[in-house]
């Protein structure tokens, strides 16, 4: 019987170990796939600035000439249709902070394209967290939201999103509603409506573990069918203030 038992133990700690080894890629390689995705907006940004640049000499030429034989009127015309164009191509800047603003009109673009409203309210000055894994923790709190909304009715499909940085504090909140049943064991939630069940979840332990990382904290509530969460970290001079 003992042998047994013992048989029955070492298989459940092997097999929780074998699990939370395989938790652990899932996440490695999901966060490898998020600072590739960093890496090619910041490589697409770079390279229309570049188009930008020198499609703007070849403009700055035709508009010196216009000037220099008083065709003062194609002059403003010129101008004003390359002022259009630019606001028109100009990216929204949320904060003084570029990773920041790239992330979010990616994650941006991606919820319109699914014709997913996105309710943006951010006022940041700086963060206290590395800026890779700042692109890590947007990412997956919007491609969490983004599956969750993606497939309801038009009225439903809508993200809100939300950073504050206060005296201090870097806070971070996203919500929005959800179909089909949740259950969660700590930051992994599981949920009837994904086929790879097993998978859901993985972006919140990201998150969760750069939290704990910075000391930060991370509140998580799904009631009334509507997922929230608020991830929230503090300046070092907030932390000394606090005791912690």
């Amino acid at each position: 019987v003992f042998i047994c038992l013992f048989s029955v133990l070492t298989a459940i700690i092997f097999y929780k170990g074998y699990k939370d080894m395989q938790y652990q890629q899932q996440i490695s390689d999901m966060n490898f796939e998020m600072l590739k995705r960093q890496y090619e907006m910041i490589q697409k940004m770079y390279t229309e600035k570049r188009m930008m640049l020198h499609d703007a000499v070849h403009q700055d030429v035709l508009i010196l000439e216009y000037l220099e034989n008083g065709k003062y009127r194609e002059a403003q015309t010129y101008f004003e249709k390359k002022i259009a164009a630019t606001k028109k191509k100009s990216k929204n800047r949320y904060t003084g902070i570029e990773v920041l603003n790239l992330m979010l009109n990616y994650e941006i673009e991606q919820a319109e394209e699914k014709t997913i409203r996105v309710n943006c309210a951010v006022e940041a000055y700086h963060c206290p967290v590395d800026e890779t894994e700042l692109c890590i923790i947007i990412g997956n709190l919007f491609d969490n939201a983004i599956e969750a909304v993606k497939d309801l009715p038009d009225e439903q499909r809508q993200i809100d999103f939300s950073i504050q940085n206060p005296n201090g504090i870097f806070r971070i909140e996203i919500s929005n509603p959800y179909e089909g049943e949740r259950r969660k064991i700590e930051y992994h939630y599981l949920t009837t409506k994904k086929e790879n069940t097993e998978m859901h979840g993985l972006g919140l332990m990201s998150v969760q573990k750069i939290v704990e990382k910075y000391d930060g904290l991370i509140e998580i509530s799904d009631e009334d069918n509507v997922f929230r969460g608020v991830v929230t970290f503090y300046d070092e001079e907030v932390k000394d203030s606090a005791g912690t």
